[in-house]
């Protein structure tokens, strides 16, 4: 058996050091955009390694009549979605989902109801919409999802937690997407 000196020795595993890695630059990001680093560090804690690995390898799909514009996290944003904004005239853009509360299947009635009620919100608000839909990397699954104009980050979060999801994305004209953590 091993030594606690032999661990020592040898250093954190590949997957711990990933996960540092990812926090590390993720928070690095957040506070180049005057968010707190500590929040994010501490939301990504708050989901399963894998979960946070499934966000990170999703495709994030904006429906946008006859072309898609796919979206991934830590990847640069597509020039259609900057010209998107700027032809809507707006600055700030979100995706959320009201399927799947805290990542956890449900029916589809239930998750249909949620829907419905999002919608009805972000139309109430009176904000731009289009379809859009999170895609596993291996197309096993996909999420339906809004693609939402002119919301503040705040906004968005609020949203997220008010619809019991882990986490919804954010970006700015010009910067960089954001996996904004939601309150549990």
């Amino acid at each position: 058996m091993p030594d606690s000196d032999d661990n020592e020795r040898r250093g954190p595993s590949p997957e711990v050091m990933e996960q540092l890695g990812v926090e590390a630059l993720m928070g690095m990001r957040a506070q180049s955009m005057g968010r707190d680093p500590n929040e994010v560090v501490s939301g990504m804690r708050s989901i399963s390694p894998q979960l946070l690995k499934a966000y990170r390898e999703t495709d994030y799909i904006i429906r946008q009549g006859e072309h898609d514009i796919t979206l991934k996290i830590e990847q640069e944003l597509p020039v259609a979605l900057s010209a998107l904004l700027e032809q809507e005239g707006e600055q700030s853009w979100s995706i959320i989902s009201a399927y799947n509360p805290l990542s956890e299947p449900v029916s589809d009635e239930a998750n249909q109801r949620k829907d419905v009620l999002l919608r009805q919100v972000l139309a109430e608000m009176g904000k731009t919409v289009y379809p859009a839909v999170g895609r596993g990397q291996s197309g096993e699954w996909e999420e339906p999802s809004h693609f939402v104009m002119g919301l503040s980050y705040e906004m968005a979060q609020a949203l997220g937690t008010v619809f019991e999801q882990n986490a919804v994305l954010y970006g700015e004209l010009g910067a960089s997407l954001e996996l904004v953590f939601c309150g549990r």
